[in-house]
């Protein structure tokens, strides 16, 4: 029912109604406030302990808490409970202690009319009391003590994490405090889990980061994954150096050499080699047959081993001339040669007159040419070749600036649909030598062979790109600039509305090698697929690999000036060994690397599932939100990252993670502070660190430091629900505003 409170008016008579209206108007009023904006559990105080000396008595502090219809049970001094009468006659018996608001009348005062007493106030009250039976909402558990059979008294428990028979459990109370930050707010966790979060005393079965192991489980597999992938080299950057040569293409056996003349026959997989039933000679190898027949023939015999001076000039030949060499006419071959001789006549190729064709031919397929100049099947059907609108056949344009002039203008200014952009001979690029970009208005598709290759030779700076419009698709590919050439300077390929790449390479580009034609902030997406850019220096403007791009899928950007700048929708891709940042103001970047940048990820928005290694700086600066990430062997690990969540730091040189906002995240073995700086830590690890597990830092709940080479907390403020253990130096120094009884 919707709340109403009294409106004060001249001449308006209150009496109880209107005034129970106003004082329910305000009850509940805070009432909803306190149970809706805030949540059940401890808010401060009421810490539970062991009697002075230990009895079957326990200690409650003062202390207040809320419970879920908003009321807030309050105990104003420390109160002993007894637990004799509840301790079992044999086995053991779970005994809760339960904190329930209550309200009672107080201040009576005689009341002439009535002739009785009647009380003037209601005062909120609580009531703490031992129950066998499980506290049910709204009443609150404090604690809870599995008492054994002649127990004598009850203690703290050695081991808050694992209390046993006799000790006083803390584990299921449940904390309302105000500096824990609310999980629900971050949009990727699960509302179970902020739960869990939200309600944890200390590390526990409900707490997603419970022990080391834990993490340390999570993180083995993908250190077995790197560790599998760098092999016996030092790096991956080493082990790809192995297999791949400097064009990306896999190494492999370019021929054999043998020791010794190959006899015998046999193959190497389906290449036959050797010669069956050879007869080594120290020249070599031969058939037994064929040797024979050689050394029975002597020097300049015939067929039939007569000496070649039987033969007479003219004897058995007929229709020739006389004379040595015979001077043969085609009058005198009319009628007197074989079928299958040779004649000089002159006529069209396509006459069927002495012609059998040319071999393996298909009918409707194109002509081509064999080394020797010979026709041969080109094994392209016309009817293949009318599904494009242009062809560029294998010819290298460089050489021929009228060709290459006419075909440029021909795909620029026809409605031309589709290209085919056929392989290379051996070493050569297509090149257009005028000078000039192409900017291909309508073709839809783009096909190039596996070893197609395009380059630029100019020297201009403006415009020097092919430019892709709109629901293109280019696939494969490989781009480069003429060596002293500028193109690229406003991106080499430079994708437009939907447009799609897959598998094309990208290098050697003094400039930009891909870019988006429009701002970083338009909607429209490309998609791009397997690319790869290298070696592009970014120019004057510092750009590099991929610029404005929206829509990125397992792409690589390697040896750049920037990998990523300013690209959207970054999926699987690999940053490497980039002069300045693997990815920089880059926006929603899942299941990425950057690996040896300068900074790893840098001002990106959106990060989830990255991981950063070896990179000169940082692995992840100025990013927010950043979730699921792992940063390894960076000088720091995270720094300025708001919104970290459910992120990993570890062996980095510096501090693990330094002036961040930080949500389940596990700062392990780094050189310097497990956390530095920090405005929020909420559930969180800090283990086997060089310097303090937590240093500087404030508003910290649900936070575990232990095992690191100095202190555990140092100089950190607003502290609640939180361990420190093992530490080399203090566990706590210089700590202020430290809820004692929910940190040990």
């Amino acid at each position: 029912m919707a709340l109403k409170k009294l409106k004060w008016l001249k001449y308006l008579f209150v009496n109880r109604t209107e005034a129970e209206t106003e004082q329910n108007y305000w009850n509940e009023k805070r009432k909803r406030h306190i149970a809706n904006e805030h949540k059940e559990g401890v808010v401060v105080g009421l810490g539970v302990t062991e009697a002075n000396p230990p009895s079957l008595s326990i200690v409650v502090q003062g202390g207040r808490a809320i419970d879920t219809e908003g009321n807030d049970p309050e105990v104003e001094t420390a109160q002993e409970i007894d637990f004799t009468s509840l301790v079992p006659p044999s086995g053991t018996l779970t005994v809760y202690l339960k904190l329930s608001f209550n309200e009672v009348e107080v201040e009576p005062y005689f009341v002439d009319e009535i002739g009785d007493y009647q009380n003037k106030y209601v005062q909120d009250t609580s009531v703490l009391e031992a129950t066998t039976e499980v506290p049910i909402a709204p009443d609150l558990e404090l604690a809870r003590i599995e008492l054994g059979a002649g127990a004598s008294e009850i203690t703290d428990a050695a081991d808050p994490l694992n209390p046993g028979i006799n000790e006083i459990d803390l584990r299921y109370r449940k904390d309302s405090t105000v500096f824990v930050m609310a999980l629900q707010d971050l949009t990727d966790v699960d509302p179970d889990e902020a739960d869990a979060f939200n309600n944890m005393n200390s590390p526990s079965a409900g707490n997603p980061v419970a022990t080391l192991q834990d993490v340390v489980d999570g993180v083995a597999p993908v250190e077995s994954e790197v560790q599998d992938a760098r092999g016996s080299q030092a790096s991956l950057d080493d082990r790809l150096d192995v297999m791949l040569n400097e064009d990306g293409s896999f190494k492999g056996i370019t021929g054999i050499a043998p020791s010794a003349p190959l006899t015998g026959g046999g193959s190497a997989g389906s290449i036959p080699i050797g010669i069956d039933l050879a007869t080594p000679t120290s020249d070599g190898a031969m058939s037994a047959a064929d040797k024979s027949n050689l050394d029975a023939n002597t020097a300049h015999s015939t067929g039939d081993g007569s000496d070649h001076s039987e033969v007479a000039a003219n004897s058995g030949h007929r229709g020739t001339t006389t004379g040595n060499p015979h001077q043969i006419s085609h009058d005198d071959l009319v009628g007197t040669m074989p079928p299958d001789a040779h004649h000089a006549r002159d006529h069209g190729i396509d006459s069927a007159a002495d012609h059998n064709g040319v071999s393996v031919a298909i009918e409707d397929n194109l002509m081509a040419f064999n080394a020797a100049g010979l026709p041969k099947d080109s094994l392209l059907s016309a009817l293949h070749a009318k599904k494009f609108d242009a062809i560029i056949m294998r010819e290298d344009y460089s050489s021929d600036a009228a060709a290459g002039t006419a075909l440029k203008n021909a795909l620029e200014n026809t409605a031309v649909q589709s290209i085919y952009v056929g392989e290379c001979p051996a070493g050569q690029w297509y090149q257009f030598p005028d000078g000039s970009p192409i900017t291909q208005a309508d073709a839809q598709l783009v096909l190039f062979e596996s070893d197609a290759r395009c380059r630029w030779s100019v020297t201009s700076l403006a415009n020097d790109s092919l430019e892709l419009l709109e629901h293109t698709i280019i696939i494969g590919g490989q781009f480069s600039v003429e060596p002293g050439g500028l193109a690229g300077q406003f991106g080499l390929v430079v994708v437009k509305n939907h447009t799609t790449v897959i598998g094309s390479y990208i290098h050697d580009v003094p400039g930009i090698g891909m870019m988006g034609s429009y701002s970083a902030y338009h909607t429209e997406v490309s998609n791009i697929v397997g690319v790869e850019c290298r070696y592009c220096t970014g120019g004057p403007a510092n750009h590099g690999g991929f610029y404005k791009v929206r829509g990125l899928t397992n792409c690589r950007s390697y040896d750049n000036y920037w990998g990523f700048e300013q690209c959207y929708y970054i999926s699987g891709c690999l940053a490497v060994s980039n002069t300045a940042h693997g990815y920089y103001e880059s926006h929603n970047i899942v299941s990425s690397t950057a690996y040896g940048n300068q900074v790893g990820f840098s001002s990106c928005k959106e990060v989830s599932g990255c991981t950063s290694l070896y990179n000169t700086t940082a692995g992840f600066a100025s990013c927010w939100p950043v979730s699921g990430c792992w940063s390894y062997e960076n000088p720091t690990g995270f720094t300025s990252c708001l919104q970290a969540a459910g992120c990993f730091a570890q062996m980095n040189t510096g501090h693990g993670f330094s002036a961040c906002n930080c949500a389940a995240c596990y700062s392990d073995s780094n050189d310097g502070d497990g956390f530095w700086g920090c405005q929020s830590i909420v559930g969180g690890y800090a283990a086997n660190n060089g310097g303090d597990g937590v240093d500087t830092c404030s508003r910290i709940s649900g936070v575990w430091s232990i095992n690191n080479g100095s202190a555990g907390f140092r100089s950190c403020s607003y502290i609640s629900a939180s361990v420190a253990s093992g530490n080399t130096a203090a566990n706590w120094t210089g700590n202020s505003f430290k809820d004692a009884d929910s940190c040990n």
